[in-house]
């Protein structure tokens, strides 16, 4: 939210909100209704912290309370409509941004809002002409020409984003986010001159946060293209080590969390629900480390003509938040929380995934792909959800997918990967758990190797194709000329044929890379095998 105007009282609320501080920002918003029942900013702020949390018939109410105090407040509208979005209400949704955008046709947050939800949609087009009609009109706004750069991206006109990244530089000469998403392109170089002007950028040490540490990452990558491993590595370190401070990821509290999802989703458990959940088997998964090739699987298998890609879906971790909400004033384990839940709650989740997921499909195929890695450690919830579902386990070399981790800035989570020690213990809970979820569902879970599908595409493809019990086609083994939207970080990389070039490029790091070898202990003497873990108990 834009805090212009907001006094010193609710800024600080707003902040707190923003640090996921939800009791200090609830009880500061619920005094101020005390005060005055009128105050508009303060009912939007619950109406955003409800929507976080998941609950969003009273976000819906108290959004659309802070309207009729406030017609013109923009932070509720936009609010209201992202809640309608999430409720599966797609053309309220649209239709109130558009609506908001012609009342603001010059207003970049609501330009914004409303392309993002076309983008989503996978209405490619419509996005496309929404940025290109604006930054005709406003030339001179970089956060149009960003944004407009990150949908040409993700429809494949590379040339087009690379030329947009640098006109939203060309006007604002210290974002980060615009050098970052050039070296994100993986397939694009920087010139010397651009090396040499953020290298200019850091020595002048007046960079905000964000954009010096987006700027570490870029020139990173800049010196790993020189192949100067040393100096790469050094801007790579400072880089994660910024945006480290900044997270709250903690690896001895992480795995015991962890300990718990592997000892309460137990057979017993399963035992107790057969039965419950949708019988469906539209939704396949596929699981695993980000950077660990479950983009270039997602794009094998979307080839096929009975499955239909999406992106990363948010929804199985949506839900969970939402059954956390029920009392997320009381403290309580994940595995707790789901353990409450009941046949009927169960089958109403079920359906609600599959019906939010339905906004990101554009055919009628029998199957579509769930891709968002980090749901290996929500196997559990999916299983009582959808006990028909297949799961694809995308497994990679555990240095190199540490280390591919590690030189990646990501938008948005993931704060396990600005530590080398971090990465290795999150590599480790996730073959722990996932060989504990193999073990009790061997025909439902199916590990495939990068190494192995760059090795022999064909043999890997027949395997996923033979799991999901589907014929092989030919377009699977030919997947770079799919021509579908790809979203992520790995969006050039997947039109493109398969090639061995990042298999062993962590090799190159190898010399600063031993807290990383040390804590994956026999997860990486292992590889491609999993360890002897303990029988579960």
């Amino acid at each position: 939210m834009n805090q212009t105007g907001l006094d010193r009282e609710m800024r600080d609320a707003f902040h707190a909100f923003s640090r996921n501080d939800f009791r200090r920002a609830e009880s500061i918003a619920r005094h101020r209704i005390m005060q005055n029942d009128d105050d508009a900013d303060a009912r939007t702020l619950l109406g955003l912290l409800a929507a976080r949390l998941g609950i969003d018939e009273d976000a819906e109410r108290l959004l659309k309370e802070a309207l009729e105090r406030d017609p013109d407040h923009k932070t509720a509208r936009l609010g209201l409509a992202d809640c309608y979005w999430r409720q599966g209400e797609f053309a309220r949704a649209l239709e109130s941004n558009a609506v908001l955008l012609a009342q603001n046709p010059e207003d970049f947050m609501v330009v914004q809002a409303l392309g993002q939800m076309y983008a989503q949609s996978g209405d490619y087009d419509r996005a496309e002409t929404l940025y290109a009609d604006f930054t005709k009109r406003r030339p001179d706004n970089a956060r149009g020409w960003l944004s407009y750069a990150h949908l040409l991206k993700t429809i494949g006109a590379t040339d087009k984003a690379i030329v947009a990244y640098r006109r939203s530089i060309s006007l604002s000469p210290t974002s980060g986010d615009a050098h970052w998403s050039l070296a994100n392109l993986k397939t694009f170089r920087f010139s010397s001159d651009e090396i040499q002007a953020m290298a200019n950028l850091i020595e002048a040490g007046k960079l905000h946060a964000n954009d010096h540490i987006q700027i570490c990452f870029a020139l990173g990558k800049a010196y790993e293209d020189q192949q100067d491993y040393a100096k790469s590595f050094d801007f790579y370190q400072t880089g994660n080590a910024l945006e480290k401070r900044r997270s709250n990821f903690d690896r001895d509290s992480f795995s015991a969390e962890i300990e718990t999802f592997r000892t309460g989703f137990d057979t017993a458990f399963f035992q107790k629900r057969a039965g419950w959940g949708s019988q469906s088997r539209a939704p396949i998964f596929i699981v695993g480390m980000p950077r660990a090739g479950s983009t270039l699987l997602e794009q094998i298998l979307s080839s096929h003509s009975t499955i239909e890609g999406t992106s990363e879906l948010p929804y199985i971790p949506a839900l969970i938040q939402k059954v956390m909400a029920r009392d997320w004033k009381v403290p309580q384990r994940t595995i707790d929380a789901i353990s409450t839940l009941n046949q009927s709650e169960v089958e109403a989740l079920a359906e609600e995934y599959l019906e939010r997921s339905s906004r990101h499909r554009k055919t009628d195929r029998l199957y579509f792909i769930d891709k968002l890695p980090n749901n290996w450690a929500d196997i559990g919830f999916i299983r009582l959800l959808f006990p028909n579902a297949r799961i694809i386990d995308a497994r990679r070399n555990p240095m190199a997918s540490g280390f591919s981790n590690f030189k990646q800035k990501f938008a948005r989570g993931q704060g396990f990967s600005y530590n080398l020690k971090d990465l290795g213990r999150y590599y480790f809970e996730y073959v722990r758990l996932t060989e504990h979820f193999t073990r009790m569902f061997p025909h439902a879970i199916l590990r495939v190797h990068h190494e192995d599908v760059v090795a022999d595409l064909k043999c890997q493809v027949d395997r996923m194709l033979s799991f999901l019990d589907l014929p092989f086609e030919q377009a699977c083994v030919e997947f770079w000329t799919n021509d579908r939207a790809v979203r992520t970080a790995s969006s050039e990389q997947v039109r493109q044929p398969i090639n061995t070039s990042g298999l062993d490029q962590w090799r190159n790091y190898a010399p600063w890379l031993s807290d990383l070898r040390i804590e994956l202990g026999d997860v990486f003497d292992a590889y491609p095998d999993p360890p002897e873990f303990p029988p579960d108990q």
